[in-house]
């Protein structure tokens, strides 16, 4: 499968029909020839150096205005050189050449533009040439002309370079790439309609160097993004898949005290059904500490297990750090002691139990947990415990 982010180069006749309809040139054929189309814009990196001049940003500025108002989709970077912001390698932006940089950020055509003025005349010459190989000079020129004012710096002083533009993004030669994910994965910001086909990798074919940026979507995965800078051909672009989670673990600390494991089904990304065991065999007694006990004052231990099952609701989606959901558990209370028969407890062996939670880590595979709830008992009497509290972290599997 091919997906073509940009025109097959020098066919004149597309280009001509494309001119005719104010279609931009840079677009792929669509059809029967398999090809997409690519809907972003080429990158183009400009570097003006004057000498003589009273102000260059004026120009600068004057030739980006000229060059963005093409009808060819572009986004214009102009070139740091000269800005002090370092280039990597302990370089500045300066000392790197002009396909160096634009090999840095993305733009697979570049524009030297050299403006002198001398004796009332400004002589200007430029070119455009493929960023991947810079002998590979894909429109060039020169002119002179007595210093412009206003209108004409604004309109009529870079013609001969505005005029050239189109036919230099069409001259771009192209490479492939290869774009290798999950199959069924559909991927948006690369080309039209682009879908990971049953192999797992599509073959792409767009002007290089390339800074892309996409966007995935596959069912039962989480939606993805990214950017990626595509430098040389035969690059791979990896669209990663991290498929949604199936159920969790909790390992919690019940009301801070004692062990507590629960499991529990995800469905619908916002929905779970979970069980729980709690036991009391050994804990920490918070509410005994000091409190006279011929036990230990810091520890408890009762000879009882506490069983649930219960439904609840995320307030949002899996991929967020920090998600809220609410629960409500049914509850069983069982007399166990060690060695001898489990039954239910004889004061209060039935429960409900509402709570509120919340949920944060980092990843999305696990994170920390906590819960206030309200544990009411029934049975032969009612009890409570307000608020009751889970806390612990959870894994999701």
């Amino acid at each position: 499968m091919v997906v073509v982010m940009s025109a097959p180069r020098r066919l004149l006749a597309a280009a001509f029909v494309a001119a005719l309809l104010g279609f931009p040139l840079h677009i792929g054929l669509c059809g029967a020839q398999g090809f997409a189309r690519f809907t972003g814009p080429t990158r183009v990196l400009v570097r003006l150096e004057a000498e003589g001049l009273a102000s260059v940003d004026e120009y600068r500025s004057s030739l980006e205005d000229e060059l963005a108002a093409s009808p060819v989709p572009v986004e214009i970077l102009r070139s740091e050189a000269g800005e002090g912001k370092l280039a990597g390698e302990g370089k500045l932006a300066g000392e790197e050449s002009i396909a160096d940089e634009g090999a840095r950020r993305g733009c697979p055509l570049a524009l030297s533009v050299k403006v002198a003025a001398d004796t009332g005349r400004e002589s200007v010459t430029w070119r455009y040439f493929s960023v991947l190989d810079e002998t590979l000079v894909l429109a060039t020129g020169s002119f002179d002309m007595p210093p412009p004012k206003g209108e004409v710096l604004a309109s009529g002083f870079w013609t001969e370079i505005r005029e050239s533009f189109p036919r230099a993004i069409s001259a771009l030669p192209m490479g492939k790439v290869a774009v290798k994910g999950a199959p069924g994965t559909k991927v948006e910001g690369l080309g039209d309609d682009l879908v990971i086909p049953p192999d797992g990798e599509v073959e792409l074919v767009l002007d290089l160097p390339a800074l892309v940026t996409w966007s995935s979507n596959r069912s039962g995965s989480l939606p993805g993004g990214g950017s990626a800078l595509l430098s040389k051909p035969g690059a791979n672009l990896l669209i990663p898949d991290r498929r949604l989670p199936t159920w969790c673990l909790d390992i919690d600390a019940k009301d801070f005290s004692r062990l507590e494991l629960r499991s529990a089904l995800l469905f619908a990304q916002r929905f779970f059904a979970r069980a729980e065991l709690a036991e009391f065999y050994g804990g920490i007694a918070w509410a005994n500490y000091g409190g006279g006990y011929s036990e230990p004052a810091f520890f408890s231990s009762v000879a009882e297990l506490e069983a649930g099952l219960g439904l609840g609701y995320y307030f949002m989606g899996v991929a967020k750090d920090l998600r809220a959901y609410a629960s409500l558990d049914a509850l069983l209370r069982l007399d166990a002691p060690i060695g001898g028969p489990v039954a239910l407890d004889a004061t209060a062996p039935f429960g409900l139990s509402p709570s509120i939670g919340a949920e944060w880590g980092p990843t999305f595979r696990s994170k920390l947990f906590c819960e206030l709830c309200a544990d009411l008992f029934f049975g032969q009497r009612f009890q409570y415990q307000i608020p009751a509290a889970h806390f612990g972290w959870r894994f999701y599997l």
